[in-house]
């Protein structure tokens, strides 16, 4: 019986305990709102003064900036062009001005902070590499969780050929960066190779195309007609009675279709590395915590509540030690 009873006194001392903590939480936002309003004046003048300080001390020539582009690499340069802005960034971080005046940078300043690359996943540049019926593709392709392993498809970046570049620059950067960066890459040695080497090979592969097309032209118009198919040799003439012509067409419109691929890539064969996307070079003002206009008088209110609360809490506390 004096168990219940002594169970119902502590019950009854723990409600009346969480009753006298929410009853000082309401009294103590009654007397922060209550502050506010007696202090209106005060804290008005505050915000109009931080604005104006910030206003005023707002410097958008000195904010950093920030630009982004789409980048296309051709011939197989992804990886050399990784291995450029790598050592831009390196270089730039080390504060080599000798290395960024050489390469075309300001020789007085840092242009540039940072540089994160990405590249845009297109499997088609990777099954490209492969014939249709490799097993090695198929092992790749199985060995992929699109979802899940997103790490692993990256990790073929330099097997794509369109990349994002996102550039974190200093006030002194403008658009003339971002093409700095691009003369650059293309002016590396190997990457200038690759260029010279990639466009000669087109252009190759063009020429001998059209010659087996003009060939295979040839013997379609001399087989419609009847008249015996050319050979290498001018006084020898075939006639051939199993010449399939299904076989002839269809070659004929691989070589139409391997020839428009290899013209519209010769429209991008001048730079190893292309920009595809006009840069816009803008001011990172961080948001509403970079703007002092706001920053400034949050900042003064929060101070003035502060040390208005260290205050009331030294006499409530002083108070306390005197009783």
């Amino acid at each position: 019986m004096s168990t219940n009873a002594s169970d119902e006194i502590d019950l009854g001392a723990l409600i009346g305990s969480v009753k006298e903590l929410f009853k000082g939480v309401l009294v103590s936002i009654f007397n922060g709102i209550n502050f506010v309003f007696r202090n209106w004046i005060i804290l008005l003048v505050l915000i109009v003064l931080g604005a104006v300080l910030g206003y005023f001390l707002q410097d958008d020539d000195n904010l950093p900036q920030t630009a982004k582009v789409v980048i296309r690499t051709n011939y197989d340069s992804a990886e050399y062009a990784y291995n450029a802005l790598d050592l831009l960034l390196e270089k730039s971080k080390e504060k080599d001005l000798d290395f960024l005046a050489k390469n075309g940078f300001r020789s007085d300043s840092i242009e540039i902070k940072n540089i994160e690359t990405q590249a845009i996943v297109s499997f088609n540049d990777i099954t490209s590499k492969y014939e249709p019926n490799d097993r090695n593709l198929d092992a790749l392709l199985k060995n992929i969780d699109f979802e899940e392993e997103i790490d692993k498809i990256n990790s073929f970046k330099t097997a794509y050929k369109f990349h994002t570049v996102e550039f974190s620059l200093s006030s002194y950067a403008s658009n003339e960066t971002i093409d700095k960066v691009m003369d650059y890459l293309n002016n590396q040695k190997l990457i200038q190779e690759l260029s010279t080497v990639g466009k000669q090979t087109i252009m190759e592969n063009i020429e001998r195309n059209d010659k087996t097309f003009a060939q295979i032209n040839t013997i379609l118009d001399n087989y419609s007609k009847g008249q015996p198919l050319p050979s290498p040799s001018s006084q020898i003439f075939v006639v051939d009675k199993n010449f399939n012509i299904s076989n002839m067409l269809e070659l004929k419109m691989e070589l139409q279709k391997e020839n428009r691929a290899l013209k519209e890539e010769l429209v991008f064969s001048d730079k190893t590395v292309i920009k595809l996307s006009d840069q816009s070079v803008y001011a990172d003002d961080g948001g509403l915590l970079g703007n002092k206009m706001i920053i400034y008088p949050f900042l003064l209110v929060f101070f003035f509540l502060f040390f208005a609360w260290i205050r009331n809490m030294y006499k409530y506390l002083k108070g306390i030690a005197q009783s």
